[in-house]
């Protein structure tokens, strides 16, 4: 009895917004809206282009450091940035968040290890696979295991952070994958067969 009390009394209780204090409400907003036009202008240097050389070093800062990845980074930020103004409350770092970041990093790593070896660090291909973190990364596992050890230990490494993030056995997102795989050709198959049907019946028109 005394443990479930202090299980209970343990729990941190949401506040209200209306309970919060101005001062912090100020801070959490004023921070939330900083970091939103952070994204935003990062978002917008990739897609669009900022002219100047502000658009172009962000650019190309965000290419060479995250690759293709680069496109995340902004709307995670942006992300973040509301969840700082609607929830008031610091950013909380879960299992999930890690899970996320590790398998952020394990993709552009993942990317980088399609390249040739000797080839990770040459400037088009860092921009246009995982950029320097994939890169390093994928040097890292193949000089300690070799191009197909280092791809078997990203996949695993991957698999753990998904099953993570999602907070479900491999077992069963594999199960659920297949499950909807499945569907997915049935549906196809009843299509195709609906128009292959409905094809025979035209020629039969056309012959009577």
């Amino acid at each position: 009895m005394s443990s479930k009390k202090k299980t209970q009394s343990g729990k941190a209780t949401k506040r209200r917004p209306e309970e919060i204090p101005d001062d912090i409400r100020l801070r959490y907003e004023i921070g939330g809206i900083l970091l939103g036009t952070l994204g935003a202008v990062v978002l917008v240097a990739l897609t669009i282009g900022i002219r100047g050389a502000a658009g172009d070093t962000i650019q190309d800062a965000m290419f060479a450091t995250f690759g293709l990845g680069a496109w995340v980074i902004p709307l995670v930020v942006i992300v973040a940035a509301a969840y700082l103004c609607f929830a008031l409350e610091p950013i909380p770092w879960s299992p999930k968040s890690v899970a996320f970041t590790c398998l952020f990093i394990f993709a552009l790593a993942g990317l980088h290890c399609t390249t040739a070896p000797g080839q990770e660090f040459e400037i088009d291909v860092v921009m246009m696979h995982g950029g320097y973190v994939g890169g390093a990364v994928c040097v890292l596992l193949r000089a300690l295991f070799g191009p197909t050890g280092a791809a078997i230990i990203l996949g695993g490494l991957s698999l753990a952070a998904i099953s993570t993030l999602l907070r479900r056995p491999v077992a069963h997102i594999a199960q659920d994958a297949y499950a909807t795989a499945g569907d997915a050709a049935d549906v196809v198959r009843q299509r195709v067969g609906t128009y292959a049907e409905e094809r025979r019946r035209q020629r039969l028109a056309r012959i009577k």
